[in-house]
């Protein structure tokens, strides 16, 4: 068998170019940009490279993009996503041109973003494909740490006038920019602006029924209206896992006998269908939303892969949330015969996937890129959570499931969840997934934190006076100073509990005995949840 070669190409350092500002104009242009490297700027040098018109919705078309064994095409694209693209080629001068073009076309159009790429041998007879990959990945990483950032390009000696949003030197006058008209922007600012025009035409396939707030709407309502923001990031747990393994999982039940042929066919066919199905869940959860003035206050960032960054109205977090973590493990579950329900299946004995988000409840102008950390970080808890549920050699792996955990940052400081543990005042994070037979001998602790609890408590916090339908029984001055109290502790937050308890038992029934941790969970997302999704059913709750 010849010797081929792969090529990798991947942007790094994506956080931090897409947070850089709170100007979101520019998020989403970073968000197309990171994009568009990976998909469109790899499709268009292969369609150069072999004639034929590839592009990222058909390198399923074995026509458009046949497999480079048994057939004389020069390139093979296995997958091209947002941020990252792999391809198998048998000439090396065909790898070092889709590197070198994609690379400098990033530098033109995408100033600031880092982008790298690595081509190596391989010979399928004495390696096995996914073993390639790994020796694949580890060089593009010693490429990486060789070459200096993107922002060693932007100097400020001598002495230049500053961006108007962010740190780099500044360049020129944006004339689309509705603010002041002496303003002058940097390079990189006005390359992610430049992506607008192509983020707004990408919006379409994820807002077919056009129910999102256009860019300039979502300005004027965070800036007139908004009273909390949230930045929701969500990821499916054991992605690692699953792409280290999927030689295994894959097999060779598409009838051929040849295992690399297999592999990169199987590889490209499980990456799409987990982009298609994070798409999807996104679609109904924004059909699921509430809406102001018919539009649903919410701008996607990152939906691709096994990743989701949306930023939204804080009214519209919870709705959104639950909606799309219920609807992408649906999805896996019911598409049985799909290619995600055997992997998941054969990797975690049962057809569903785990997925957890991160919500961060912040003020509209709290700093950007610390929003996003804290989503990320929260993301991690539940992580964290499910380690500790589930300690390692229990059942092999962790039982896959849905859940979420959150955060209200009040300050005006950088958060630190780190003081949220110490305190040991939360009963977070909480499960969405119905509890059923697969969650083994765990289960009972993980019913502690399941979401249908927490929302019996919301109701039991929301619940109106009988006397007046348009008071709650327990009024927001009531529950600050019971906040206050409970973060406190000790005789002081039983007293306070004593009190309620006595003039409002029905609003006491929900919590259980260890009140503080799920009475101050409740409280903080009061003003959040307004149930007008089930997370049980497709019907709204009433």
């Amino acid at each position: 068998m010849p010797t081929y070669y792969l090529v990798l190409i991947e942007t790094s350092g994506n956080q931090a170019y897409v947070f850089q500002t709170n100007k979101r104009r520019e998020n989403v242009g970073a968000s197309e940009a990171i994009r568009q490297v990976g998909s469109e700027s790899v499709c268009q040098v292969v369609k150069r490279i072999t004639g034929r018109p590839i592009s990222p919705q058909t390198l399923l078309s074995p026509d458009v993009n046949p497999s480079i064994f048994g057939s004389d095409s020069p390139v093979e694209v296995v997958y091209a996503t947002s941020g990252k693209a792999l391809c198998v080629v048998r000439d090396p001068d065909d790898g070092r041109r889709i590197v070198r073009e994609v690379t400098l076309q990033a530098r033109r159009e995408a100033p600031g973003l880092d982008v790298h790429g690595a081509v190596g041998a391989w010979d399928p007879e004495t390696m096995p494909a996914h073993k390639a990959l790994s020796e694949l990945h580890r060089c593009h990483g010693k490429v990486k740490r060789l070459l200096p950032s993107e922002s060693g390009r932007f100097l400020r000696v001598p002495p230049v006038e500053n961006c108007a949003t962010s740190g780099f030197p500044a360049a020129n006058h944006d004339p689309k920019d509705p603010g002041p008209d002496d303003d002058v922007f940097s390079r990189v600012a006005l390359a992610k602006r430049s992506f607008i025009d192509d983020w707004d035409e990408q919006k379409k396939d994820l807002d077919p029924e056009k129910r999102l707030m256009s860019l300039r709407e979502f300005e004027e309502h965070e800036e007139r209206r908004m009273k909390w923001a949230a930045v929701i990031h969500a990821d499916v747990n054991g992605m690692g896992k699953i792409f280290t393994k999927l030689h295994e999982y894959l097999g060779a039940e598409d009838g051929t006998t040849d295992p690399v042929k297999t592999y990169f066919k199987g590889l490209r066919e499980f990456s799409i269908a987990l982009d298609d199905c994070t798409k999807e869940s996104f679609k109904k959860a924004v059909a699921a939303c509430r809406t102001h003035k018919g539009k649903v206050a919410l701008i996607p960032l990152v939906v691709a892969g096994d990743d989701m960054t949306v930023v939204c109205d804080g009214e519209t977090a919870m709705d959104f949330t639950l909606k799309f973590l219920r609807t992408f493990t649906k999805t896996v579950e019911e598409n049985g015969e799909g290619i995600l329900a055997k992997v998941a299946q054969k990797a975690f004995d049962v057809k569903r996937f785990g997925i957890r988000a991160g919500i961060a409840f912040v003020k509209p102008h709290f700093p950007f890129y610390l929003a996003y950390k804290l989503a990320e970080e929260l993301t991690e808890s539940v992580k964290q959570a499910t380690n500790e549920w589930y300690p390692a050699g229990e059942y092999g792996t962790p039982v896959p499931f849905a859940a979420f955990d959150f955060h209200v940052h009040h300050a005006s400081s950088a958060p630190n969840l780190g003081t949220r543990k110490e305190h040991q005042v939360y009963n977070r994070p909480y499960v969405v997934t119905p509890i059923d037979d697969s969650f083994g001998a765990s289960s009972d602790v993980v019913k502690k934190h399941q979401w249908n609890l927490l929302k019996q408590r919301i109701r039991a916090l929301q619940a109106s006076d009988e006397h007046d339908g348009n008071r709650r029984k327990i009024s927001r001055s009531q529950l600050h100073a019971l906040r206050a109290a409970l973060m406190q502790g000790g005789d002081m937050a039983e007293a306070t509990w004593r009190l309620i308890k006595e003039r409002h038992p029905n609003v006491a029934a929900p919590f259980d005995d260890d009140f503080r941790t799920t009475l101050l969970d409740a409280m903080e997302l009061v003003e959040f949840y307004k149930g007008t999704v089930s997370t049980t059913s497709e019907s709204p709750t009433p």
